[in-house]
C-alpha cells in the first residue's frame, strides 16, 4: 500500500521515512509533500491508499486539507499528525473521516498500532468491493433469467407484487413497459410436428418465432416477450395512453406474424390476444383472456389471431365451464377427493345436456375439463409418461370419437380418477410421515397457548385446508380434538404427579382461560378438575 507523507518540517520528514519499518508493514512511501496544495497535487498524481498530514501546515489549513482528499477519493485513508494537543481540532478532524489523530513526537509503537488498524480496514473494504463487483456480475450475468422469472409472475399474477415492487423491479431488472395501458397477446406453435419436436428443437423454434416477433414490432411497439410455464409465447405490449394504441395497426403486425412464421419457419402459430388494461397489476388478467382466446383454436381453426373479445362474446367455454369450477377440482383433486370431482363434472354436464349445446362447443368445454389434471400433474412431478400417451397425446382425438355426451363424461370422469388414484398411492408414505411430524410438534408445543393449526401448517409448510384432511384422515379425529385431547391428558398426568393448583394445571398445558379448561376437562371426563382432584386424593387417604 502506498503511503504520502505532508509535513512542513523537512527533518521530521526524513526521520520518518528511514526510522518506521515501512516494508516490513508492507507499505512503501510513494511521496511526499511540504504543504497542503502541494500534498493535493501529491494525491492526485499519486492516489495514495493512506496520507500521513500534520494538522498545521502553512498554505492550508489540515481540516481544509482533509476536506478536499476525501473529495477527491473518499477511500484514501488519513492519519493527522500534530504537535498541538487541541481536543476540538482532533474532534473535527475525526468528524471529517481522519481515522486517528497522533500527537508529536511520533512513537514508531503508536504510529504502527495506527497503521495496522488503518490496513485492517482497507482489506475488509477492498474484500467488501471485490464481493460487490462477485454479486454484481453475477447478477448482470443472470439478469435475463432474473427478467424473465419476474414477467412471468407478472402475468400470472402474484398477490405481493405491490405496485412499488413492481415498479422497482423494472427498473432494476430494465424493464422496457411504459406505465399506461398493457395488452398481452400470447402465440403458441400448432405445428402438426409439435409432439414430436425434442425440448432443444421446441425451443430452438420457439426463438425462431421470437426473432420474428421482434423484427416485425421493430420499433413501433414498447413491449417485452417471456415464454410461460405452457412454453407459449407472451408478448406484453404497453402504451403510454388508450389513445396511442391503434388497434388496426397492431392487427396488422400480427398478420405479418403469422405469414412470416409460415414461410420462414414452415408452421403455423395461433396467437390470443387479451383486452387493454390501464393497471400494471391487470397484466395478468389481459394474460388470461390471451390463454381464453387461444383455446378456442380447437373450435375455430389454427393460424388464426384471435382476440378475447370476440370469443368471449361468443361465450364458447366460460359460460359452461369457468375459473371456478377449475379453482374447485385442483382443490378436490389435492385432497384426493373423487367423490367431489365427480360431482363438479356431472354438474357441468347436466347443464350441457339441458342447453343442447352445439357438438363443437361441447369438444372445446371437454378439453377445457381436463386442464387442471395437467396442473395437477406438474404440481405433484408425476412421470408425465403415465398418463400422456393415454390420454393427453391425443386428447382432443380421444374425445371427439366418443358418439354420446355420456360417454365423454365417463371418458374424462376416467382421466381424473387414474391421476387421483395414482398421486394417493405415491402420497400414502409421505401422508403418514407428515402426520408423525405434526404429532411431535404438538407434543413439544402444547403448552404454548397460541398453539393453532395455522401455527403448526406453517412449521410443517403445508396447507391448512390440506392438512386438516391428511389428519383426519390418518388419526380419525380433526386437529383440534387431538391438540385438547392431548392436553386434557397431560393434565391428568400433573394431577396424579401431586399438582392440584387448577390454574397452574390450565397454563402449564397452553390454556389461558381457566374456565375454558374446565369446562374441556368436563366433556373429556365427565367430571371438573377439582372434582377429580378432590376424587384423587380421598382415594389416596
Amino acid at each position: 500500500m502506498k503511503v504520502l507523507i505532508i509535513d512542513d518540517e523537512y527533518y521530521f520528514r526524513e526521520a520518518l521515512k528511514v526510522s518506521f519499518p515501512w516494508e516490513g508493514c508492507n507499505l512503501t512511501i510513494c511521496g511526499e509533500a511540504k504543504n497542503g496544495i502541494e500534498g493535493l497535487e501529491r494525491v492526485r498524481e499519486l492516489n495514495p491508499d493512506i496520507v500521513l498530514a500534520d494538522i498545521n501546515m502553512p498554505l492550508m489549513d489540515g481540516l481544509e486539507f482533509v476536506q478536499k482528499v476525501k473529495e477527491i477519493n473518499n477511500s484514501i485513508k488519513i492519519i493527522i499528525i500534530s504537535g498541538y494537543n487541541e481536543f476540538e481540532y482532533a474532534k473535527q478532524a475525526l468528524t471529517l473521516g481522519v481515522h486517528n489523530y497522533i500527537l508529536k513526537p511520533v512513537s514508531n509503537e503508536e504510529l504502527y498500532s495506527a497503521l495496522q488498524d488503518v490496513i485492517k480496514l482497507i482489506y475488509k473494504e477492498r474484500k467488501i468491493k471485490v464481493e460487490m463487483n462477485e454479486l454484481k456480475r453475477k447478477v448482470s450475468k443472470n439478469l435475463p433469467v432474473l427478467k424473465a422469472q419476474f414477467l412471468n409472475e407478472l402475468i400470472k399474477g402474484n398477490d405481493f407484487l405491490s405496485n412499488e415492487i413492481i415498479l422497482n423491479k423494472i427498473n432494476n431488472l430494465g424493464i422496457n413497459l411504459l406505465l399506461g395501458g398493457y395488452i398481452v397477446a400470447v402465440l403458441e406453435i400448432d405445428s402438426e410436428d409439435y409432439s414430436d419436436w425434442s425440448y432443444n428443437e421446441k425451443h430452438l423454434w420457439s426463438y425462431g418465432v421470437i426473432n420474428i416477433v421482434e423484427e416485425l414490432l421493430g420499433n413501433d411497439f414498447v413491449y417485452e416477450i417471456c415464454m410461460d410455464s405452457g412454453d407459449r409465447i407472451c408478448v406484453l405490449l404497453s402504451f403510454e395512453t388508450l389513445e396511442n394504441f391503434s388497434a388496426e395497426k397492431l392487427n396488422a403486425i400480427l398478420e405479418n406474424i403469422l405469414d412470416a412464421v409460415k414461410i420462414y419457419l414452415r408452421f403455423t402459430v395461433t396467437i390470443g390476444v387479451g383486452n387493454y388494461c390501464s393497471v400494471l397489476k391487470d397484466i395478468t388478467v389481459s394474460y388470461n383472456e390471451a390463454l381464453y382466446a387461444l383455446r378456442n383454436k380447437l373450435v375455430l381453426g389454427k393460424n388464426l389471431i384471435i382476440y378475447h373479445q370476440s370469443v368471449s362474446e361468443i361465450g364458447f367455454i366460460g359460460h359452461f365451464f369457468q375459473a371456478e369450477h377449475r379453482i374447485q377440482l385442483l382443490a378436490n383433486m389435492r385432497l384426493g377427493s373423487l367423490e367431489d370431482v365427480k360431482k363438479i363434472i356431472e354438474d357441468v354436464f347436466k347443464e350441457v345436456k339441458e342447453k343442447n349445446t352445439e357438438p363443437e362447443v361441447l369438444l372445446v368445454i371437454a378439453v377445457e375439463m381436463v386442464t387442471p389434471c395437467l396442473e395437477f400433474v406438474a404440481e405433484n412431478n408425476m412421470k408425465f409418461d403415465l398418463v400422456s400417451h393415454t390420454y393427453f397425446k391425443n386428447l382432443f382425438e380421444n374425445i371427439k370419437a366418443k358418439k354420446t355426451i355420456e360417454d365423454i363424461k365417463k371418458y374424462i370422469i376416467e382421466i381424473y380418477s387414474t391421476i387421483i388414484e395414482y398421486v394417493n398411492q405415491n402420497k400414502s408414505a409421505k401422508s403418514s410421515k407428515t402426520v408423525e411430524i405434526v404429532v411431535n410438534y404438538i407434543a413439544e408445543n402444547y403448552s404454548n397457548c397460541e398453539l393453532t393449526i395455522d401455527l403448526i401448517s406453517k412449521a410443517v409448510y403445508m396447507n391448512y385446508t390440506y392438512l386438516c384432511f391428511l389428519f383426519k384422515k390418518h388419526m380419525d379425529m380433526t386437529l383440534n380434538e387431538y391438540i385438547t385431547k392431548y392436553r386434557m391428558n397431560k393434565a391428568i398426568e400433573m394431577m396424579e404427579q401431586g399438582d392440584v393448583c387448577v390454574t397452574d394445571v390450565a397454563y402449564a398445558i397452553g390454556f389461558s382461560n381457566v374456565n375454558y379448561f374446565g369446562k374441556c376437562f368436563k366433556k373429556e371426563f365427565g367430571m371438573t378438575p377439582s372434582k377429580y382432584i378432590t376424587s384423587k386424593t380421598n382415594n389416596n387417604k
